[in-house]
């Protein structure tokens, strides 16, 4: 959604520039997957660049390149140095603003702790579920887009789904490796085993809605 909200004002306020007929360059904004999990933000206003991206899964980056001084309406020069900073410091100021903006939604943060801590089961302790590591995110997808599936998945058909879809090879992501995260979904409540399928089972957790 917030790159939807991207649009050209406010592109052209997070750089600080006016919108005219007579600009020149580009102005707009691209979300760029690079990888599964990991997307760039770029957003163009003439001839500077700002980009946003995850930076070892813990670091929001943000990096603004300028291509022509003019454009922030200064010269160049060494005595420009100081002012230039700050420009490009307010600027990521804004932009970064504009993102904490966009994501500031009401998460049930207690729910992702709880199911991130592991389960102590008779036999065996069961590892809690991480939503951002790549192996669980490729899994939740699939079984998001495969929700027409009444009858429930075998794990062979979820595992060839998921080396269809991300373009991986079998030694990319096992079998083992699916059949342990689906044993962790398993035990933490959104999957169930029904006769010899794996279906999603009705939400126990979170709040309820009356």
């Amino acid at each position: 959604m917030g790159l939807f909200r991207l649009a050209a004002d406010k592109v052209a306020h997070i750089f600080g520039v006016r919108v005219t007929k007579r600009l020149r360059g580009k102005l707009y904004s691209v979300l760029e997957k690079l990888d599964h999990g990991h997307h760039v933000m770029r957003i163009y206003c003439k001839n500077l660049v700002g980009r946003m991206y995850e930076k070892f899964s813990t670091f929001l980056r943000v990096e603004v390149c300028v291509n022509r001084m003019k454009d922030l309406g200064l010269n160049k020069g060494t005595e420009n140095l100081e002012c230039l900073r700050q420009k490009l410091v307010d600027i990521t100021h804004r932009f970064a603003g504009f993102e904490a903006q966009s994501l500031n939604v009401h998460v049930d943060f207690p729910l992702f702790q709880k199911i991130a801590l592991p389960i102590a089961s008779p036999k065996t302790k069961i590892a809690g579920i991480k939503i951002h590591d790549t192996r669980m995110m490729r899994l939740m997808e699939v079984l998001r887009h495969g929700g027409t599936q009444l009858n429930g998945w075998r794990s062979d058909n979820i595992h060839q789904a998921i080396l269809t879809s991300f373009g991986l090879s079998a030694d990319r992501n096992t079998h083992t490796q699916l059949r342990y995260d689906v044993r962790k979904m398993k035990a933490h409540g959104p999957l169930e085993r029904n006769g010899g399928a794996i279906c999603t089972a009705s939400p126990t957790k979170g709040p309820k809605l009356r």
